[in-house]
């Protein structure tokens, strides 16, 4: 298996709740589907660099797991369906991280 890192952007309309349960739901379901999953952050409302679909904020998030190719592209597939979804990428990585991604970090020294 490999190691995957996807960070998840979803319309800035839903609640801040909605957005945990999103991934929440999306977490569940590569557990569900014997992925390792090794950190999982709520971003929160950002900034975007360029407007979607006429918004300039979404709900940022990231998932870091250890996957088959082929559960990569279903999850990404399912993502693609889901109204919420504005935009998901998903990368392949060296390492599965466990501390806090910078963004948490630079959060926390505030």
């Amino acid at each position: 298996m490999a190691y995957y890192e996807t960070v998840i952007l979803a319309r800035r309309e839903i609640s801040p709740t909605q957005f945990e349960t999103l991934l929440n739901d999306l977490e569940t379901y590569l557990k569900e589907n014997s992925a390792n999953i090794s950190r999982k952050e709520n971003w929160g409302l950002r900034p975007l660099a360029y407007k979607i679909r006429k918004s300039s904020k979404a709900y940022y998030g990231l998932l870091n797991y250890d996957a088959p190719k082929e559960l990569v592209f279903e999850f990404a597939r399912r993502m693609s369906l889901m109204e919420d979804v504005v935009r998901e990428l998903t990368v392949t990585t060296e390492s599965l991280p466990t501390e806090p991604s910078e963004i948490v970090r630079g959060r926390d020294d505030r």
